[in-house]
């Protein structure tokens, strides 16, 4: 460790500003919390196409101890570990989070039975942009350890900054097509929905706008980094640490608080024809005829069926498309309502 009293207007510096210890210490209770309820929703519901997201979160928490560490150090005399910590885990953290996000929307277009709406088949969907997640994440990571060594090898700042900046523009141009992609798939689904796209307890739309959400956060805070690295280590964007709480902490936490309420496990748990959830938490089951705790479902599965004969159910694939427990609601409801025509026994 060397030290520099005169890091605010030096050729290369760490930090250009004494960093706060208050801010990185709040944002890592922050974000400590949020990936705790992410690792405890992904277990109980077994969805572990979360987990890249959940290491993003765990990569957040680190890296804001890392520059809470270099915080309670004397200004100037920063060591470079946790410096190289902070930097590269801070930079690449979005990266595992687009991973589960990419996931996401081919299992929404898997469980709408909507594939034929999607620009690019759905095993080339989420192939396609985890390799660009990959790419980006690699280029970040590479350019990032380049600029550890910046202090002693000023050559390696600039190439450091340009590799980073390689990444991220990797990482902005996936995910603008990602939402393009989303976006166009929901289009289509809105003017030619599939059958299964019906069926009420399939809040496919509401998970496409929880995606639309965290993908723009995402892509702001990304834009921020590009600034950032174009200005380089003497820019004012460096020489302004409430920048980085602000663009990127910050939207970091809400893309991960918002993923807890919007919890896509839901997704997951129909797939394989569980009953849905709420925000991460199991419900009780419903087993064949008993029970009737999805209230909202069934009042929403129930105006649905008022409307359609027998014959059009079939011909809508309802049965088909819900879970065990769900054909034994519509059987009843189909039992029961006015005008619809008596059957023997539920239809499997």
């Amino acid at each position: 460790m060397s030290c520099d009293p005169n890091y605010v207007d030096a050729s290369w510096s760490f930090y250009r500003y004494k960093p706060s210890i208050a801010a990185p210490v709040f944002f890592v209770i922050l974000f400590t919390s949020t990936t705790a309820l992410h690792l405890l929703q992904m277990t109980k519901t077994k969805t572990w196409y979360l987990i890249p997201f959940s290491i993003g979160g765990l990569c957040e928490i680190v890296g804001y101890i890392g520059r809470a560490i270099n915080a309670n150090e004397n200004a100037g005399c920063w060591t470079l570990g946790p410096y190289v910590i902070q930097t590269l885990l801070l930079l690449i953290a979005p990266a595992f989070m687009a991973a589960s996000i990419y996931m996401i929307l081919g299992r929404i277009i898997l469980l709408t039975d909507g594939e034929i709406h999607a620009m690019l088949k759905r095993r080339w969907l989420t192939k396609t942009f985890v390799f660009g997640d990959v790419l980006s994440l690699f280029l970040q990571a590479a350019g990032g350890s380049l600029l550890g060594g910046a202090d002693e090898h000023n050559s390696l700042m600039k190439t450091g900054e340009h590799v980073i900046i390689a990444g991220l523009f990797v990482q902005l141009f996936f995910f603008g097509m990602f939402i393009v992609v989303a976006g166009l798939f929901h289009r289509r689904m809105l003017l030619a929905p599939t059958a299964t796209s019906h069926n009420p307890l399939f809040r496919w739309q509401k998970y496409l706008v929880t995606l639309y959400i965290v993908s723009v956060l995402i892509w702001i805070r990304s834009v921020f980094r590009v600034i950032e690295y174009l200005q380089g280590n003497a820019g004012s964007i460096m020489r302004h640490e409430a920048y980085v709480f602000i663009f990127d902490a910050t939207l970091m936490f809400l893309v991960m608080a918002w993923m807890n309420w919007f919890h896509p496990s839901e997704i997951g748990l129909l797939l394989r024809h569980e009953e849905p959830i709420s925000n991460g938490h199991l419900k009780r089951h419903l087993h064949g005829f008993r029970g009737f705790e999805n209230r909202a479902a069934l009042s929403a599965l129930e105006k649905h069926l008022r409307g359609l004969s027998l014959v059009n159910l079939l011909e809508e694939n309802v049965f088909r498309c819900t879970t065990a427990s769900n054909v034994g609601i519509a059987y009843i409801l189909l039992h029961h309502l006015p005008g619809s025509r008596k059957i023997s026994k539920p239809i499997n």
